[in-house]
């Protein structure tokens, strides 16, 4: 003979992945547990759907650290806050294209792999600068150059959704272009017989 036990869960909006609880029978009262288990283990099935994770394309002047902001659940307003650390792992690689002016790596930036960890309970981040991409000045004239962020992994295995985010940061020429000489006035004359 057994009886079924309904236990009530708490609805949230966090996606926190399957969670396990623990039923301990105690107290019995009119029978005899001996030889039986007096405990089992309940599942939570998480029913919030996983934040998609975005980049934000960003400017910075030549010669500057350019910051990066990573963000949970934008254009999604399902998305919610995750209740652990999130870490993305970022490359930066080089655009190609026609109509490109693209910023080429270890001469126009420092080509880095790096972690960004958006902390439990947070949308988002921002890497400051200090901490940021550090882009090369030099004394061309060379306009706007601009490379690329992409997220390649979720090191810590944490639950999100679309992960395939890319953003672009625009390297702003730092380069002043020379003065054009001015002729004021002309004087005296030269001429041939």
């Amino acid at each position: 003979v057994y009886k079924k036990q309904n236990v009530q869960t708490l609805e949230d909006e966090i996606a926190e992945g399957n969670e396990i609880f623990t039923l301990i029978v105690e107290n019995v009262q009119g029978g005899n547990l001996s030889g039986l288990t007096g405990e089992t283990t309940c599942e939570i099935e998480d029913n919030d759907i996983e934040p998609n994770i975005y980049l934000t394309n960003t400017n910075v002047v030549e010669g500057e650290n350019a910051s990066i902001t990573v963000i949970l659940g934008a254009n999604d307003p399902s998305g919610q806050p995750d209740n652990e650390d999130v870490v993305v792992r970022l490359r930066t690689y080089e655009l190609n294209g026609s109509g490109i002016n693209a910023a080429k790596k270890d001469i126009d930036y420092v080509h880095k792999t790096f972690d960004v960890t958006i902390p439990a309970n947070q949308k988002s981040v921002t890497v400051n600068p200090t901490n940021g991409i550090v882009t090369k000045a030099d004394d061309l004239i060379e306009g706007d150059e601009v490379f690329g962020v992409e997220i390649v992994g979720i090191p810590n295995g944490a639950k999100v959704g679309a992960r395939d985010a890319k953003a672009t940061i625009t390297i702003e020429d730092g380069s002043t272009p020379p003065a054009t000489p001015s002729i004021d006035s002309i004087e005296g004359s030269t001429g041939y017989e």
